[in-house]
């Protein structure tokens, strides 16, 4: 059985049978109930993408923007078209800024020449020696080079991420007002 955090309280965790190439199983976990659904029970509607925005501190815009998008069909109505492209814009930067997080400063913190080095020593001495896939294109000679580019604070892949993660939200605020809680978005009630 294989894991794999998403963000610190919630994992996946999947058992696949390769040679059937079909997952056995699957299942997520979380050791926080955040109780969303109970919160809105009674609220206005009309509020509800302010409220469900705060679910997460990373990506509450998407929380948000489905709520706006749940609210508009629940009422019939069709937001203008230079709605749709601002909320399309804004999901585009966070799209952006989510995978970048994840990948390099969520994940990749486990694969980094740190965290093996002091884990699985063994492992690190075996990337020492493997050639990296295309390094040419990407110029990092060993797989142990790429996880010297994982490391917190000082590795290149963290570093850009960081720049990456605040152009993105940048982009995102001259769409949505603010992050991680949007403000311009709204449903188009009458």
């Amino acid at each position: 059985m294989g894991s794999d955090r998403i963000v610190g309280s919630l994992g996946i965790y999947t058992k696949i049978d390769f040679e059937n190439k079909e997952v056995v199983e699957c299942h997520s976990t979380s050791s926080i109930f955040r109780g969303y659904s109970i919160f809105m029970k009674g609220k206005d509607p009309r509020d509800a993408h302010f409220i469900t925005s705060r679910i997460c501190g990373i990506c509450g815009d998407n929380h948000c923007t489905c709520s706006v998008y749940a609210q508009n069909m629940a009422y019939g109505v069709q937001p203008p078209h230079l709605a749709e492209w601002i909320m399309n814009l804004g999901e585009a930067a966070e799209y952006m800024f989510d995978h970048n997080i994840f990948q390099e400063n969520l994940v990749g913190v486990d694969y980094c020449e740190k965290m093996v080095s002091e884990t699985n020593p063994g492992v690190l001495a075996k990337a020492e020696n493997t050639e990296a896939p295309h390094a040419g294109a990407h110029g990092y000679r060993t797989i142990a080079d790429i996880m010297r580019a994982l490391n917190p604070f000082t590795g290149d892949f963290y570093r850009e991420a960081l720049v990456v993660s605040r152009l993105t939200r940048e982009m995102f605020c001259l769409m949505e007002g603010r992050h991680v809680h949007p403000s311009t978005l709204y449903p188009e009630v009458g």
